[in-house]
């Protein structure tokens, strides 16, 4: 069972669609602004200030291949919600179900090339390689 529903309004101006997903940290869920822009959400249950930071540096990174994120807000009770760009389509889990034989070996090449552009950005930039103490 998740938290929160379709139709809460966990935060000023963004409306739950439905729940997505649940992990260790943290739920997702489908969301939209009062302006009609789909966002995903994520309630972070379990955080830390070192977590925190982490997720605000990467607020102002741009990269094709990273997830946005909008912003970091706290809930009326003080809960921890990260904004982010929704992005539509399967999850890797789903997509590995529908290929039992496995995936095109061009097609997992291509997402090589984009993930390691991605953390060679990230590396960049300070988001990974370093200690966050």
């Amino acid at each position: 069972m998740y938290r929160f529903q379709a139709g809460e309004r966990p935060l000023p101006g963004i409306q739950i669609e439905r729940p997505v997903d649940r992990g260790g940290f943290g739920e997702v869920y489908a969301g939209v602004t009062d302006q009609g822009k789909q966002v995903a959400l994520k309630w972070l249950w379990q955080h830390s200030p070192v977590e925190l930071r982490g997720v605000r540096e990467c607020l102002n990174f741009r990269h094709p291949h990273l997830v946005q994120i909008h912003d970091v807000r706290l809930g009326p009770q003080g809960e921890v919600w990260v904004v982010m760009e929704w992005v539509e389509g399967l999850d890797l889990a789903s997509l590995l179900r529908q290929n039992p034989e496995g995936l095109p070996p061009g097609r997992v090449a291509q997402w090589l090339v984009q993930l390691a552009g991605a953390l060679d950005y990230l590396h960049q930039r300070g988001g990974i390689g370093r200690a966050h103490v």
